[in-house]
């Protein structure tokens, strides 16, 4: 396996829930053993039950270029709980990723770049008072 970030710096100190395991194995390793990683997880989980009763303001920021959690059903489900009453705050930035990176594609990898500028002053405002402003750059803000 090719290791773009390999000689980062902070490349070394990756290790995550089970990203260690999966950067040190090869393709072939990966899709022998990656279905085994998580013995005893439920990966079907739902978590709307939990969500339906939750009192507490929630900020839920989105990235619609997302491919790790894709975002259009998680964005849908919330807007549901919205309409039901639930306390929810739904920031989507349009060309984020998962870590809420924008990114350029280079062949088939996507390079992550940096964050919208407002992300900071999100979290910050609403940490504040458990709401949203009404515009975050290009984002689409559902309150």
């Amino acid at each position: 396996m090719v290791l773009l970030h390999k000689n980062e710096p902070w490349f070394s100190f990756v290790h995550g829930d089970v990203t260690g395991d999966v950067i040190a194995m090869s393709a072939a390793e990966l899709r022998e053993k990656g279905p085994h990683l998580l013995p005893g997880i439920n990966l079907d989980y739902d978590p709307m039950p939990v969500l339906r009763v939750l009192k507490t303001p929630q900020l839920w920021i989105l990235g619609k270029e997302d491919i790790e959690a894709p975002y259009f059903e998680t964005y849908r489900r919330l807007v549901a709980l919205k309409k039901d009453g639930q306390p929810i705050s739904i920031v989507v930035y349009p060309d984020a990723e998962h870590g809420l990176y924008a990114f350029e594609v280079k062949g088939e990898e996507r390079l992550s770049t940096q964050q919208p500028a407002s992300l900071q002053r999100l979290f910050t405002h609403f940490a504040q008072t458990q709401r949203i402003e009404s515009t975050y750059d290009d984002a689409r803000v559902v309150r």
